[in-house]
């Protein structure tokens, strides 16, 4: 049955006397409270056991430990000075857990302002009984409700069997012999799960439990979310920009050619000078018909050059040209010539197995020896920069079908023996015009026929400023000129081991 407070102050403290051994334990009553008689008991009654800082827990005679923590705080079931938590969801109220006394620690997380009730759940509340109703509800094994305005906590008499429940005769939750909950779940059992208001920071709108955390004055509106009262409420349903009725906006269009109409964002399409392509607005000016690709607005002819690197490109027009040489097959691939042992990649250079360099597959012109250099060192070909004008020794690996001047043959004049007694009747070469390359000269076929058949090497007389060894393809002959008078032709070269 629900008492005053003065007689469940009295039960309580018979516990706490009761738990701590009683009246005969040695232990002094609390200050204020008249040492209490200890119950008689028989030899077969069950004592509870309840050590002394014990404060919650089973008593061992079906009962519960209940002892209130003097100065402290209940933890796991131990009287302990102080237990900080953590504060979580919480706006005000303790943030530990305790039994008795709630301020042991002073470790609030927050307070309710003026008019606010904080709730069990830590809940601040226009309601002063913090959403518990009269008919209650149960704090572990202590009995909560509100009566008259004011919220009440009552200890149930735990050593003598009483728990928190509902009690159907009384329609509410009463300290008795069950701990069940409202059948009809309009009450839960547990104060924590009572539906509480929260108003902290709000002077309107809803509470969340149906009520009201205000109304705002005449003059004035609540704005939902916030819970605030306004002068004047923005309005954007229905509107994605545009003016809110507030001086504010609903939002901006997206797009340099967006404008807002009526709240809603609009878009002028870019087709005046275009038949085709995007208009600017996610939109299309048009569409070319098939064979036809849009080109800045503009339909043309779609070149079918995918995969292809040389042949018509459908459009009266080349999808490329083959360098070095090779000819466009049927598919649009570029091929080789046939009849060299260079590896030629149509892409203007050749390339020796045998000695790893990369030449130049077409004729460089036809210079003075300084500008041949200067030629082969600025040349950009094939993606490629580090050419240069080749040495006498890589520039007889060209000839072919001449045995005495070709790379390895008896001639002397080489890299190692550049002087003008090196030359001699084994660098005469083969008789002119009758060898096997491109027009009867001594070239290897796989690089380009030119009208000049005399080619400078970078090999200069005793490496002085003197005159520097040719090759001659038409007759396989290696002879010097004088560096600043002849033209010779420049076939530039890179490596070795060019891959």
């Amino acid at each position: 049955m629900r008492r005053s407070v003065a007689a469940w102050m009295a039960g309580a403290l018979a516990l706490m006397v009761a738990a701590c051994g009683g009246a005969d334990g040695g232990q002094d009553a609390p200050a204020g409270v008249d040492a209490i008689e200890a119950v008689e008991t028989t030899p077969d009654a069950c004592v509870p056991q309840c050590a002394m800082d014990q404060c919650s827990g089973p008593d061992g005679c079906g009962g519960e430990c209940l002892v209130l923590c003097k100065g402290g705080v209940c933890q796991g079931g131990t009287c302990v000075d102080c237990y900080v938590g953590e504060c979580g969801d919480q706006e005000c109220g303790p943030s530990w857990v305790c039994q008795g006394s709630c301020d042991a620690c002073g470790d609030v997380c927050g307070e309710c302002a003026a008019g606010l009730t904080c709730s069990f759940a830590g809940t601040c509340s226009t309601d002063p009984c913090a959403g518990v109703s009269a008919a209650g509800c149960c704090e572990g094994s202590h009995l909560v409700f509100c009566q008259d305005g004011e919220l009440v906590k009552q200890y149930c008499d735990v050593a003598s069997g009483e728990v928190c429940g509902w009690h159907a005769d009384f329609q509410s939750y009463d300290c008795g012999t069950s701990a069940s909950a409202d059948p009809s779940g309009a009450y839960p059992l547990a104060c924590a799960d009572v539906c509480v208001p929260r108003c902290q920071g709000r002077a309107c709108g809803d509470d969340g439990c149906g009520g009201s955390c205000g109304t705002c004055s005449d003059d004035a509106v609540c704005e939902p979310v916030s819970g605030t009262c306004a002068s004047c409420l923005p309005d954007c349903t229905g509107r994605a920009c545009g003016d809110d009725g507030c001086g504010g906006s609903c939002g901006d269009c997206v797009g340099a050619l967006a404008y807002c109409v009526a709240g809603a964002c609009a878009c002028s399409p870019q087709c005046a000078a275009a038949i085709c392509g995007d208009d600017g607005c996610g939109g299309s000016c048009g569409e070319c018909e098939a064979g036809f690709a849009c080109v800045d607005g503009g339909c043309e002819c779609a070149k079918a050059c995918d995969g292809k690197q040389c042949g018509p490109d459908g459009c009266g027009g080349l999808c490329g040209m083959c360098d070095g040489g090779c000819a466009c097959g049927d598919d649009g691939t570029c091929t080789p010539p046939e009849g060299s042992a260079l590896e030629n990649a149509c892409d203007g250079t050749v390339r020796d197995p045998a000695t790893g360099l990369q030449w130049q597959q077409a004729f460089g012109g036809s210079r003075k020896f300084a500008d041949a250099r200067v030629y082969c060192d600025n040349l950009a070909t094939a993606g490629q920069t580090d050419w240069r004008l080749p040495s006498i020794d890589e520039l007889r690996s060209l000839i072919v079908g001449c045995p005495a001047t070709a790379a390895g043959g008896p001639c002397p004049i080489h890299d190692a023996c550049a002087a003008l007694a090196c030359d001699g009747p084994d660098c005469a070469g083969c008789p002119a015009d009758a060898g096997g390359g491109p027009e009867g000269s001594y070239l290897d076929p796989g690089l380009a026929v030119t009208a000049e058949t005399h080619f400078w090497s970078a090999t200069q007389i005793d490496a002085t400023e003197q005159p520097a060894f040719v090759v001659e393809f038409d007759q396989a002959r290696v002879h010097w000129y004088v560096t600043t008078v002849s033209l010779k032709g420049v076939r530039c070269v890179r490596g070795p081991d060019a891959n």
